[in-house]
């Protein structure tokens, strides 16, 4: 992604985008541009019943919180939540970059989903058990009140 600052040059096949193939890999499309990273976004914004247009700036992406989030606890339970997106979006394609595995978007949904639970979970405020968040996990972020 740097390496072009650094006077590496890679093959055309190497700089194209490890998730879509469709673009050249950069921090902007890898995260918030590619159809499949934009995929995984819209799940995790329709967990807390929410459209949005998503900005393709990391800065700006990070500050956009969605309009329904009210308060500091809401707020910082969704920024785990965009982080655990941000990491697991990482991690898939570094596995399909230099350990040739497939495409699993639904595989990195679901780890975004365990890794955000464990995460909120260090939070001796957050209360909700695991079987609460996987069957609601945008409950579990919006909900202000006695979980947390």
């Amino acid at each position: 992604m740097n390496l072009k600052s650094r006077n590496i040059e890679l093959g055309e096949s190497e700089r194209l985008c490890s998730l879509c193939s469709r673009a050249e890999e950069s921090t902007s499309h890898m995260f918030f541009e590619c159809g499949v990273t934009d995929c995984v976004w819209k799940t995790c914004y329709n967990w807390i019943d929410l459209a949005t247009v998503l900005p393709a700036n990391p800065s700006n992406h990070f500050q956009q919180m969605p309009i329904s989030i009210s308060s500091k606890k809401i707020s910082d339970r969704w920024k785990v939540l965009w982080s655990a997106v941000v990491y697991n979006v990482w991690m898939m394609r570094n596995n399909i970059r230099f350990n040739g595995r497939r495409l699993q978007i639904q595989k990195c949904i679901q780890d975004i989903k365990n890794d955000t639970w464990r995460w909120l979970s260090l939070n001796k405020q957050f209360t909700y058990s695991y079987t609460q968040w996987q069957a609601d996990p945008g409950d579990c972020i919006m909900d202000g009140g006695s979980h947390g």
